[in-house]
């Protein structure tokens, strides 16, 4: 008996503890720092973050940690400009995006003031397109 009730608490605790799972909405968006929730996505991708208790405002305060895509990866850098590949001009013009990452967890009502956003730094993307007509990042 003293090993069904230990079970059962087990599987409430497991229960709870991915009950308390958010998922966080992350984008790579074309614009200098002033860019907003409203600049245009250049790539978006989802996150999720648990925690026993985990509160929304705790995992909006997250969105920095799980959005933090590393911008100076050349694959990264490369996966963008393919992405994009019908705005890269014929070789030999370039083209040049200014990029700010931002986030936000999905509860957070969609107020600019909840998107978390690289204050620190925007990301200049240049994408080429060879003489082959293949796309890469410069």
């Amino acid at each position: 008996m003293r090993v069904l009730i230990i079970l059962a608490s087990l599987a409430t605790l497991i229960a709870v503890a991915d009950a308390n799972c958010r998922q966080i909405q992350c984008y790579i968006k074309e614009g200098k720092s002033g860019a907003s929730a409203n600049s245009p996505t250049l790539f978006h991708f989802v996150m999720r973050t648990c925690g026993w208790f985990l509160a929304c405002k705790e995992a909006n305060r997250r969105a920095f940690n799980h959005c933090n895509a590393n911008l100076n990866d050349v694959n990264t850098r490369r996966s963008l400009c393919n992405i994009h590949q019908s705005r890269v001009p014929a070789h030999p013009n370039k083209l040049n995006l200014e990029v700010v990452r931002m986030g936000k967890a999905d509860c957070a009502e969609n107020y600019e003031f909840n998107f978390w956003k690289d204050q620190g730094s925007t990301w200049n993307l240049c994408c080429v397109r060879n003489a082959q007509g293949t796309v890469d990042q410069c």
